[in-house]
């Protein structure tokens, strides 16, 4: 690791000034809600097209940019999405291909659209053994039909059954034989450009074999040291320090340490509610929060041993704090600017409305900046992190120190970091779960069971030997998307086996063709054509009502031209048709000065014309 520029130096001021600046072109500029009625959070992409502002801002903000796939299936079921309306959708996607044939069953013809609309309208089939085993006990999984399934495919399934004289367990037999015998490769999801960013590492497949009792790719001290200077690696590019710890440990410092710095924020960021101000809120928020950590004896610091003295001992100014804190979390100078970008984009509208307030300053408002929301968050992250590797690890907080700790206890970083990146069987995670908040527990056993957690096939396993039972349930778990994907096409036994394991592939090859970004877009795509054609129907179906209405209406209503008030419009017109009413520009022109019983001073609601 490299040796930062010492704090105070001005390279690295210069560094941290810089990485302010370009900080405040990617928040978005988070005014008081008195003075804005809504903001494009996006405003930062507006460069790009709409589906790569997306991928953009996922990328830089770690958010689900798109509606979880769960909740466009509730749509779905609702009925506010329909296959109609997902087969418009994937026709708009040129990635989907949807009208290629995929393959050719007897006379039908399966196109790649009806593949992929069977995958999206069903969650992802991928089971634990554990899994497997309760679905076939609680669900008889092998002896029915799946109950999901759309009528047309369930018919389909009926008739192919009757046609080989089976009764159903018998035909859910037949399909599972077949989809057992064909043993295809499941296949993964395409990652997006920048999609897999933020994902963890591997565990090192393989190292030069130092002692004899341990194998290539296991537990070895080489193998953790190398996952362990990749981890630090990604500190900033990939994760913070709260965000590792997390992965490790499964706590989250964040939960505790964001509420305690919002409460903060909101009491420095007032318009006149609160009713104790501090009395350093004028020197800025870094001083005041400073003033408060000293003087305030019912604050949540006192659980840090030490900590009002390390906080009397900063520096008098942001910048400075910055960097000495920066340097003792063990960040590389050249991610600086990435690990501070992570961290105010994890809380972005608070340190959005820090740089607003920094470029509009007011002369009855305290002053507030970036700077000072990064050297207490910093701060914060520092003694929580202290905190959290003193009591598990019994360790200060050193990436060295962790390092050397997990280099000669392979075992439980192993296990620790399948955990982080949710790669654990289920008995495996109950096993583990309970020795997560302490270094005690039986990890070399737990790095034992490993195998049987990861996936078939995947690096994790590869060289490994399996007992018969081993692989008899594995061969069962990869046969399980096949069979499920088989009945949502309507697919039975026979049909399945004459595709071959070259066109039982081309199945799962096909389901899985679509990245996380890309399905997201095609539910957003879907959603937009039921609304669209909805608003087309009704209009249509009111063409010439108003003309009607021409001198007859029995009262008229002018509302502000606003969306807020399109609600109280139909409403009136569909109570009575004979109602009519009309929008007209903001305020009716009419300046004015309001003020609330809880306000501290007028504000001008008034056409911005006039303002």
């Amino acid at each position: 690791m490299s040796t930062p520029a010492p704090a105070g130096s001005i390279d690295a001021l210069t560094r941290v000034k810089r990485c302010l600046a370009h900080l405040e072109h990617v928040l978005p500029a988070q005014a008081p809600l008195r003075d804005f009625v809504h903001h494009n959070t996006l405003h930062a992409f507006q460069h790009l097209p709409f589906a790569e502002a997306f991928s953009a801002a996922s990328r830089l903000t770690g958010a689900n940019t798109w509606l979880d796939e769960d909740r466009c299936r509730h749509l779905y079921r609702q009925g506010r999405v329909t296959t109609k309306d997902l087969d418009a959708a994937l026709r708009q996607l040129p990635a989907a291909h949807s009208d290629e044939i995929l393959l050719a069953i007897g006379a039908r013809q399966l196109r790649r659209g009806e593949v992929l609309q069977a995958t999206l309208r069903h969650a992802p089939s991928q089971l634990s053994a554990l899994q497997m085993r309760w679905h076939d006990e609680e669900k008889a999984a092998f002896a029915r039909w799946q109950s999901d399934l759309e009528p047309a495919a369930r018919q389909a399934l009926l008739l192919a059954a009757k046609a080989e004289g089976f009764d159903e367990p018998a035909a859910v037999a037949d399909l599972w034989a077949a989809a057992y015998a064909l043993q295809p490769t499941v296949a993964a999801a395409p990652t997006a450009a920048g999609e897999a960013a933020d994902q963890w590492p591997s565990w090192p497949k393989s190292r030069p074999r130092t002692r004899p009792e341990t194998l290539p790719g296991q537990t070895s001290p080489e193998a953790a040291a190398a996952l362990w200077q990749e981890l630090i690696v990604g500190l900033g590019e990939r994760w913070t320090l709260a965000t590792l710890l997390a992965h490790l440990s499964g706590q989250d410092i964040r939960e505790t340490l964001q509420p305690s710095l919002i409460r903060h924020l909101g009491a420095h960021l007032d318009q006149g509610l609160v009713a104790w101000r501090n009395s350093a809120r004028e020197q800025g928020f870094y001083a005041a929060w400073r003033h408060g950590a000293a003087n305030d004896w019912g604050w949540e610091l006192d659980e840090f041993v030490g900590a009002r003295q390390e906080v009397a001992q900063l520096p008098e100014q942001p910048l400075p704090a910055i960097i000495g804190e920066l340097l003792t979390l063990g960040v590389e100078e050249a991610n600086w600017e990435a690990y501070l970008q992570r961290l105010v984009l994890e809380l972005p509208g608070w340190a959005g409305m820090c740089c607003w307030r920094e470029a509009h300053p007011r002369p009855d408002e305290p002053p507030v900046s970036l700077a000072d929301f990064l050297a207490v968050r910093l701060l914060l992250e520092r003694l929580y992190a202290e905190q959290l590797i003193r009591r598990i690890w019994d360790l200060p907080l050193s990436l060295t120190a962790l390092g050397d700790y997990f280099a000669a206890n392979a075992a439980e970083l192993r296990v620790r970091h399948a955990f982080g990146k949710n790669e654990l069987s289920e008995e495996l995670l109950a096993a583990a779960s309970p020795y997560l908040a302490s270094p005690c527990g039986n990890w070399q056993e737990f790095a034992a069971l490993l195998g049987s957690s990861f996936p078939p096939g995947s690096a994790e396993t590869q060289g490994g030997e399996l007992s018969d039972d081993q692989r008899t349930e594995r061969a069962g778990l990869a046969a399980w998307p096949l069979f499920l994907l088989a009945q949502r096409l309507g697919l039975g036994g026979r049909q399945l086996r004459d595709l071959a394991p070259a066109g039982a592939q081309a199945l799962l090859d096909c389901a899985a063709s679509l990245s996380r970004e890309q399905r997201g877009q095609v539910w957003l795509l879907a959603y937009e054509h039921h609304y669209r054609q909805q608003i087309f129907t009704t209009l249509a179906a009111n063409h010439g009502r108003a003309g009607a209405l021409s001198g007859k209406a029995k009262a008229q209503f002018v509302f502000c031209m606003d969306d807020r008030e399109e609600g109280s419009r139909r409403h009136l017109e569909e109570v009575n048709p004979a109602f009519e009413t009309f929008g007209a520009a903001g305020f009716f022109g009419v300046p004015m000065l309001w003020q609330g019983l809880d306000d501290e001073a007028p504000t001008a609601l008034c056409p911005i014309v006039v303002r």
